[in-house]
């Protein structure tokens, strides 16, 4: 699981700002409408992102699981536990940097590969 950035929307500049290995929620977050979900690229942009931030820093402030997790092929545990609020701590600390040092015209893709 990869969240690319795209200076000024240059695909062929792309590079990775965040890896997630099995974080079930976050994968929900990124593709819960989606027919499919593996091998496709999917448009972030800073305010998805800053919602994802906010919704993991709730969810660690009240110990309440605001990302839901949902059972699919390789995604991971759907268990509330100690992987779950790690995760979530550091895809918000992920978040901070990659905001700090988002650009105007910056473009961000997430991809899953399973």
């Amino acid at each position: 699981m990869y969240l690319h950035k795209l200076p000024k929307g240059d695909k062929e500049q792309s590079y990775e700002v965040c890896y997630w290995r099995k974080a079930n929620a976050i994968h929900r977050y990124f593709t819960k409408d989606a027919e499919e979900d593996n091998c496709v690229d999917f448009t972030v942009n800073v305010d998805d992102l800053t919602t994802l931030k906010n919704m993991c820093l709730e969810s660690l402030k009240n110990k309440e699981p605001l990302l839901e997790t949902a059972s699919g092929f390789f995604w991971g545990s759907t268990d509330y536990d100690d992987y779950y609020w790690d995760m979530l701590s550091s895809t918000a600390d992920d978040i901070e940097v990659i905001l700090s040092h988002h650009t105007e015209g910056d473009t961000y893709e997430y991809h899953a590969w399973y």
